[in-house]
């Protein structure tokens, strides 16, 4: 999850976990404000919960 000019580095990290098998997935956040006042079912439809990072 990015917001910014890091979101470079999330692609590249994404990259680097798919040639060793990892899936993972890259979330584009403008403004992190405005991604957490929205409702929560939209949140869950984006960060998907039950998906964890271990």
């Amino acid at each position: 999850m990015g917001s910014g000019s890091e979101v470079q580095y999330c692609l590249e990290a994404q990259r680097l976990l798919a040639e060793r098998g990892i899936g993972a997935r890259v979330v584009s956040v403008p403004c992190m404000e405005w991604f957490d006042d929205q409702d929560q079912a939209y949140r869950d439809s984006v960060l998907l919960p039950e998906v964890s990072a271990a």
